[in-house]
């Protein structure tokens, strides 16, 4: 339910209506084979074949021999999901773009952990390729950006993990929120269910997810809240240089302050800056002045 994955939703609904080219840009981990199926699921023509290919195993002659198979399965009006696109070497990305030309009716959704631009600069993608298959583009974003969604995911993936292994858990200590939520998540939401599949694999005989069971690389980030928060209570503000008199100041200038001078204490780190203040990055995001804001999903 974060304004991250609402926007992406609606951008998600709009492509899903056309039968333009796709390009999904987004790290690995967070979501993209979901979200091509998913918008060909929501899509008005689901009688059209889907294919998947993982580009990244189409190495050599078989792989060659492998593209061409699936591409033909899609011949006409099929949709194909192309993974890891930037993987296709120039021989493929020729055949890809003769079955382009020739079939116009075909959809194509490609995905990369690099944006366009990269792919272009580095020459990993041919640019006549690219701009084909770049019609329309979304960005997946990453789970440290939209760290609110951490506990209903997590609490989600709990409940699927829980039942497959009969065991009996049913959440999470808030302490292990807190510190999931301030842990960075390179591997994003498939980490994240990679690592409650972990917990409840080797844990049991408890209801709830405490700090202890989380990998020991986990316990130095609630060593260092613990250590913000005890450097915080050392520096805190005397409210009364701020109300003096019968000056009343904004909430809204305050908050604006606030995190004006966090980011500028912290050089500009937002995670460090969140932990700071004392919420979550991504609440950070939303509220930094207007001229700061990241562009954190582009269509």
């Amino acid at each position: 339910a974060s304004s991250p994955m609402l926007r992406l939703y609606t951008l998600m609904s709009a492509a899903a209506i056309t039968n333009n080219n796709l390009f999904l840009q987004g790290e690995t981990g967070s979501g993209c084979s979901l979200c091509a199926k998913t918008i060909y699921d929501i899509g008005e023509n689901t009688n059209r074949p889907f294919v998947r290919v993982n580009c990244s195993y189409l190495k050599g002659q078989d792989g060659n021999t492998q593209l061409k198979k699936a591409l033909n399965e899609a011949l006409g009006n099929g949709v194909v999901y192309l993974k890891n696109v930037d993987s296709l070497t120039e021989d493929q990305q020729n055949e890809l773009l003769n079955i382009i030309d020739h079939y116009p009716e075909m959809r194509f959704i490609s995905s990369s952990v690099f944006s366009s631009h990269i792919l272009l600069e580095k020459k990993l993608v041919k640019e006549d390729l690219m701009f084909k298959l770049n019609t329309l583009s979304i960005h997946i974003p990453a789970l440290r950006n939209r760290v609110e969604d951490i506990p209903v995911l997590a609490t989600y993936f709990l409940k699927k993990a829980a039942e497959e292994a009969n065991k009996n858990f049913h959440g999470f200590d808030r302490r292990c929120i807190n510190i999931m939520e301030h842990y960075h998540w390179p591997g994003n939401v498939r980490e994240l269910q990679n690592l409650v599949k972990n917990i409840v694999s080797f844990n049991s005989g408890e209801t709830h997810i405490t700090p202890n069971m989380l990998p020991e690389s986990f316990s130095q980030i609630e060593k260092e809240i613990l250590n913000q928060q005890e450097k915080e209570r050392e520096e805190a503000v005397d409210e009364s240089s701020l109300f003096t008199g019968d000056r009343i100041i904004p909430i809204r200038d305050l908050e604006r302050m606030a995190i004006a001078h966090a980011l500028d204490v912290c050089n500009g780190n937002v995670q460090e800056a969140a932990i700071r203040l004392k919420i979550s990055p991504a609440t950070l995001y939303r509220k930094k002045p207007a001229g700061d804001q990241d562009n954190e999903i582009s269509a």
